[in-house]
């Protein structure tokens, strides 16, 4: 039996995670729970959170927001001892600035790709950037008081182009970005 004392950081809080588990509580409170680790020790401490968080409302309190968004499904956002925002860091991007950012890299004829793209309903804009001869990047712009996920219709006009996707993501502001647009009034 080795003394828990003599444990890495992520290994003696993976002892105190079980040590409550046995508990069985309903709500998991967690104050700052990655602080001091490494990397790899990180990645299984969210991993066991995600994993406790099926069966239990875990809460955390933290000032790592990449932590918050990387583990988190909804957030509170606190300001001045007052609570800001309450909601899932989607709807507080969508809330924030009206609209979703994708980026589409692709290959294809770009005047047909954005003629397509610019026809799916929820879509405002399309910009064009051409990186080069073959590879083009645009950013879809996306009215956020659309409830529906464009990506679909999207990825469904490319393949009817045959328009090869290289790349599609979201550019939604970070959590980071979020926090202090609320908190500094903007």
């Amino acid at each position: 039996e080795q003394n828990v004392g003599n444990l890495s950081g992520g290994n003696q809080r993976k002892v105190l995670l079980a040590k409550w588990m046995f508990a069985k509580p309903d709500i998991l409170i967690l104050d700052e729970p990655t602080v001091g680790l490494d990397p790899n020790q990180v990645l299984e401490i969210r991993k066991l959170i995600r994993t406790l968080a099926k069966d239990h409302t875990v809460i955390i309190s933290s000032h790592i927001l990449s932590e918050i968004q990387a583990v988190c499904d909804r957030v509170v956002i606190i300001n001045k001892g007052k609570v800001a925002a309450i909601d899932t860091i989607s709807d507080l991007s969508k809330r924030l600035s009206g609209s979703s950012k994708l980026l589409l890299s692709f290959k294809g004829d770009a005047k047909k790709v954005g003629n397509s793209v610019r026809s799916i309903p929820g879509v405002t804009d399309f910009k064009l950037r051409i990186s080069d001869k073959e590879v083009h990047e645009a950013e879809v712009i996306v009215d956020s008081s659309t409830n529906n996920d464009i990506r679909t219709s999207i990825f469904f006009a490319m393949s009817k182009l045959a328009a090869p996707i290289l790349e599609f993501r979201s550019l939604d502001p970070t959590l980071e970005e979020i926090f202090l647009s609320i908190t500094s009034g903007k």
